[in-house]
């Protein structure tokens, strides 16, 4: 009974032993495998042929991994066993190959065993058998066709009982003449060279190259004239490449076969293209500042950039910018709108584009900028009454964001007289306007600025001029009260500032009162004047008068006013008013609603005066 005990095969814990042998070939019932040796005992009662017998045993891990495979070659006879290890064979060369008939070939191999000396070698023909019995060898008699070469051997065991190892094999081919390889033909089809612009695709065309062997061609080509290779080798015969930037220089087209080469070239001129541009528009007040967002669009995208900027009102500025920039932003400040006499005015913004190559683009768009209307922020008249012919002078104060506007101010005083006067400073009192009124009277003052694009603001002074005659007996007054609550009986809850101005006297022989009179409540938009007066009563340090007016130019209203000159009664020490407005329907306004008609008044004025002038 053959025996294999190899107690060195397996370490550690194997999960799985597999066990290969010969159909023919049964372990007996002593054999085993285990963590620390494998014993298997063959029964070979039915082994009939002197042969070469394989076991093999593959252990793994409890991991699945397989780590161990050992093999055992048994060779058996009738009367005998052993085991051995068979010749491992390398057919290691067979040069050249392939080969033309009668043409020399060399074989060389190699037959490598473990266990014994190689005694024995075998090199067999698929077409003309066998070749020789040497390792290495060389022919001539070699039949045309494809053959396939068999290398095998024998150890010292193994001739005894003419038993040959496995072979190898590889695949000859004998030609009956020898091919002569032909160099291919690299050709360059001629290209429309008015498609060579940056950035987009040019394509060239290789199909006119040839092989007079009918070789499969591979075709690499090189588009910078620098010596690489831009692509690897390909069997298409068309390509494309794009330029992004201008260029002159040679494209090389390099054809292979797979042994010989050939190489074909053409010029080129790839040609600049100029950048083009859009801008965007903006639209300010002056003394604003307008943002352009501008797009630069250039297939060169080596490019780099100047962008002038003509901004329409004499600036321009020049900006610099790298490759591959796209977009760009600027902003302009504008002190005006200009020309002069309009409400707004459009600036052309001209932006022109200069690529790196001298390509030029230009765009244009427009900058609208609107005038802005000077604003009166101030303006002050005299509180006190004034004599008839003496002069007075006001001050009033206004801004313009437009720097560079001019500006007209007119002046209307109130009795049909008006002034202008060309500005260069934002003060109306800087140039001291005066004016003196001709007769006794009420007056508001207005003032009406005019930038040099029409923009205007106009104001109305608060307080009344009140203009006296000393040289009749009457009353006069101008300044302001708190108009308290319940005053304004349309909207008991107003309260704040109420402006007056009045005059009523007596014109010699006269038996009606003359004058003018004069009450604002802004808060309730009340503005009431008088159109005629009734009577006049003065008493002492007291005044009261009755007459007809409107509110707001419109309608017909009654009214009394009542007022104490503080100058001449030591019962107070500043001036007393009232006003009372009133219709056929109902009381309009009274800063004392629950007193009589003839109560005295009680409010303060808040400033200015009341003045009771006495008859000479």
């Amino acid at each position: 009974m053959p025996v294999w005990d190899d107690p060195e095969l397996v370490n550690g814990d194997p999960e799985d032993v597999k066990i290969k042998i010969p159909e023919s070939v049964t372990p007996t019932s002593d054999s085993y495998v285990d963590v620390d040796s494998i014993f298997i005992e063959f029964d070979m009662t039915n082994v009939v042929d002197i042969a070469l017998y394989r076991v093999v045993v593959s252990v793994k891990s409890e991991s699945g991994c397989e780590y161990a495979e050992v093999s055992r070659d048994f060779l058996v006879r009738h009367d005998y066993f052993c085991v051995s290890f068979p010749p491992v064979c390398n057919i290691t060369s067979i040069s050249p190959s392939p080969a033309v008939k009668g043409e020399t070939v060399f074989f060389n191999g190699t037959a490598i065993d473990p266990d014994t000396p190689v005694v024995a070698y075998n090199w067999t023909s698929s077409i003309d058998g066998h070749l020789s019995n040497s390792l290495n060898f060389s022919s001539s008699d070699l039949s045309v066709g494809i053959h396939t070469i068999y290398f095998s051997a024998q150890d010292y065991v193994m001739s005894c009982y003419d038993v040959w190892s496995e072979a190898d094999s590889v695949t000859l081919i004998i030609t009956e003449e020898a091919i002569i390889n032909q160099n291919p033909v690299a050709s360059i089809s001629q290209i429309d060279f008015s498609s060579a612009v940056e950035g987009s695709p040019v394509t060239f065309d290789a199909s006119a190259s040839s092989d007079v062997d009918d070789d499969e061609l591979e075709y690499r080509w090189d588009f910078n004239s620098d010596g690489t290779w831009d692509t690897g080798w390909s069997n298409t015969t068309t390509i494309t490449n794009t330029w992004y930037d201008d260029w002159i220089g040679m494209i090389t087209l390099e054809v292979s076969d797979g042994e010989l080469t050939d190489s074909d070239t053409i010029d080129i001129t790839v040609q600049n293209v100029a950048p083009t541009g859009t801008i965007s528009g903006d639209v300010i007040d002056e003394n604003g500042t307008a943002t352009i967002n501008g797009v630069i669009s250039d297939p060169g995208i080596n490019d780099t950039f100047d962008v002038t900027i003509e901004w329409g009102d004499g600036e321009h500025e020049i900006v610099s910018y790298p490759a591959g920039t796209t977009v760009f932003s600027k902003n302009h400040q504008y002190l005006d709108d200009d020309p002069s006499g309009t409400s707004s005015d459009d600036y052309t913004v001209t932006v022109t584009v200069t690529d790196d190559d001298g390509g030029v683009g230009t765009e244009s768009s427009v900058v609208t900028v609107n005038n802005i209307a000077p604003e009166i922020i101030s303006l002050s008249s005299p509180i006190d009454p004034i004599a008839v012919n003496e002069p007075i002078t006001i001050s009033s104060d206004f801004i313009d964001v437009g720097t560079l506007d001019t500006h007209t101010v007119s002046i209307d005083w109130g009795d049909s007289s008006v002034d202008a006067m060309e500005l260069s400073v934002s003060s109306v009192s800087a140039d001291q306007p005066t004016h003196s009124y001709l007769d006794a009277g009420v007056y508001r003052i207005t003032v009406t600025v005019i930038d040099d694009d029409d923009g205007s603001d106009t104001k109305t002074s608060e307080q009344y001029v009140v203009v006296y005659d000393a040289d009749a007996g009457f009353v006069t007054g101008g300044g302001w009260i708190y108009s308290p609550l319940d005053a304004y009986i349309t909207d008991p809850t107003l309260t704040g500032k109420a402006t007056f101005g009045f005059v009523s006297k007596y014109k010699k022989g006269a038996i009606v009162p003359t004058g003018n009179t004069e009450f604002q409540f802004q808060v309730a938009d009340l503005t009431f004047k008088s159109t005629s007066y009734e009577w006049l009563v003065i008493a002492g340090s007291k005044a009261k008068y009755k007459g007809i007016g409107t509110i707001n130019g419109e309608g017909e209203y009654t009214f009394m006013l009542s007022a104490i000159d503080a100058d001449l009664t030591p019962s107070t020490d500043v001036d007393l008013f009232r006003m009372k407005i009133w219709n056929e329907t109902a009381v309009i306004y009274d800063n004392q609603i629950e007193a009589l008609e003839d109560a005295d008044p009680t409010t303060a004025i808040g400033g200015g005066s009341i003045v009771i002038h006495q008859e000479k």
